[in-house]
């Protein structure tokens, strides 16, 4: 699927050989003309849409540090033996369990390096008590014991303790659960059996600043939780109370700090806020965004260090393709296909870059670091190439941040690198290859 956008053609062959324009010079003139602010702006918090490719609610999804991928598994509507993964720009479809379900949970084990991902029911609504492990390429059951099946849990892994933590959920006989148990890897163990209310769909991640599991929401019988409990691997402690709230996005970002919640089900309405704990109170830190949503699901992208959330119910029964970054900015997200080393078709696709916005595309022969000097626009902004970098074209983004370009290359500028640079705020894409 095409990133919705400006589509554009460019010709390497014609504009390489004959531009000498180097980005100084360019930018200079581009200030002169009113073209760029003169000082970068101050950074924002905010939401930016990256992709609409993938429609999914009540599925489970953990974030794979060493490969940099956030994986996502299961969940409707259809297909709910999928495994997907991110690349930054889009969801790729890596594998089939052959195991249909919904309401499961997922959690990164960054000491062993696999996703855990543990209940659920199918649509026959039979539940299991099997442990799956993601390692990337294949799952593996790694246990067919442990906590009783259920469904609408929470799971975090403690980076400290390097254990997957559990609570709660719902049975095979609609009962909520008030239990704690915790995966070493091998095994599963129950941990409490006191604390928190029972409840299910509510949603819980680790604080790495303060050492402890962070919970939060869920429903019961009398509507929607309000109240945050914290685990230190020996008990749970009441802390505090926030937006009631059941099925949203909950995670901790390790950019900025604090236990970040985005949307959920407050009754019968849809929720579209985005509120932060920071261990001690409840802050609203975002006012604008995604459409309200529940079903939903966040992880932190260490890689890209913004929020990530996908999917979730926007209707009665309507999913929601959407993928959102939330960041302070977050990054702009580019990839190259070129044909090299021959002359071919080469086409470059962007997001998160200022909505109805500009960019320059800028082209070097080498990676590099090169430093905006001080008293020009972007000031001390860190370009990814070297010093020897050609502007190639201006580009713009359409309403949402993203667009596409497209065309033919030369083939001497196979194996060269091109960046994107945001001429609003300043911001930058990762470095992409012509290869």
């Amino acid at each position: 699927m095409r990133i919705p956008g400006t589509e554009s053609t460019m010709y390497f062959t014609t504009m390489l050989p004959n531009l000498r324009s180097h980005l100084y010079s360019f930018l200079i003139a581009a200030w002169m003309a009113g073209g760029l602010p003169r000082t970068a702006l101050a950074q924002e918090c905010r939401w930016v849409p990256v992709s609409y490719d993938l429609a999914k609610t009540d599925f489970s999804m953990a974030y794979d540090e060493v490969r940099g991928t956030a994986v996502l598994f299961g969940g409707g509507p259809g297909s709910e033996d999928e495994t997907w993964e991110w690349d930054g720009m889009h969801w790729r479809n890596v594998a089939h369990l052959q195991l249909f379900l919904f309401g499961s949970a997922m959690a990164y084990d960054a000491t062993r390096q696999v996703c855990v991902l543990f209940g659920g029911v199918d649509g026959d609504g039979f539940g299991t008590s099997d442990t799956w492990l993601w390692d990337g390429v294949s799952w593996t059951r790694a246990a067919t014991s442990g906590p009783p099946p259920r469904s609408s849990h929470a799971m975090a892994y403690d980076t400290n303790r390097e254990v997957v933590v559990l609570f709660g959920g719902v049975d095979l006989n609609s009962v909520a659960l008030g239990d704690t148990w915790e995966w070493n890897g091998t095994e599963w163990t129950l941990a409490s059996t006191s604390g928190p209310d029972p409840r299910f769909r509510h949603n819980m991640t680790f604080d790495r600043r303060r050492g402890v599991s962070v919970m939060h929401g869920g429903y019961v019988l009398n509507g929607a939780r309000n109240d945050t409990w914290e685990w230190d691997g020996v008990e749970w402690t009441h802390v505090g109370y926030g937006p009631a709230r059941s099925s949203f996005g909950f995670a901790y970002d390790r950019a900025r700090g604090g236990s970040v919640l985005y949307g959920g089900a407050q009754g019968a309405t849809r929720r579209g806020d985005t509120w932060s704990w920071n261990g001690s109170e409840w802050t609203q830190i975002a006012d604008g965004g995604p459409r309200s949503r529940n079903a939903h699901q966040m992880v932190y992208d260490n890689a890209r260090q913004v929020l990530l959330m996908h999917g979730g119910l926007v209707g009665p029964g309507q999913g929601s393709e959407e993928t959102w970054y939330y960041g302070c900015p977050p990054p702009i997200a580019a990839t190259v296909d070129a044909s090299c080393p021959e002359a071919g078709r080469i086409r470059i696709e962007w997001n998160a870059a200022t909505p109805d916005g500009n960019c320059a595309l800028l082209f070097s022969r080498r990676e590099g670091q090169m430093v905006i000097p001080p008293d020009r626009p972007c000031a001390g902004v860190a370009i990814g190439l070297d010093m020897n970098v050609h502007v190639v074209t201006l580009l713009s983004t359409d309403g949402n941040g993203m667009g596409s370009i497209s065309g033919v290359t030369a083939a001497g500028a196979c194996g060269g690198y091109l960046q994107l640079l945001d001429l609003a705020n300043c911001r930058t894409s990762n470095v992409a290859r012509i290869e």
